[in-house]
């Protein structure tokens, strides 16, 4: 709860989870610790005020909005309320170290 109602502005790739509602969708990145061969995704989820379709999977987007607290999938999380959804190019380094 200590992040409820900050603004935040992210960007990242699409990731359609199927356990999500229709009006969510995941924003994601690569983590790199150490080198290439031990990269994981790490997502958070996005509330739009939109379809989701607009946004198919792999497309590179920048959020802007509210942290939230939401239960998902039966578990309590935070969640990017999206105020602003913009379609943007690949980064040149799409990780983060």
């Amino acid at each position: 709860d200590a992040y409820t109602g900050q603004k935040v502005k992210v960007d990242g790739f699409v990731v359609i989870a199927p356990n999500l509602p229709p009006d969510h969708l995941l924003i994601s990145r690569f983590v790199i610790t150490c080198c290439a061969a031990d990269a994981y995704p790490l997502g958070l989820p996005v509330k739009l005020t939109e379809n989701r379709n607009d946004y198919p999977s792999d497309t590179w987007i920048e959020v802007e909005g509210n942290m939230i607290t939401e239960t998902l999938d039966d578990k309590r999380q935070l969640v990017i309320e999206a105020s602003g959804i913009k379609k943007i190019p690949e980064p040149e380094n799409p990780y983060y170290y």
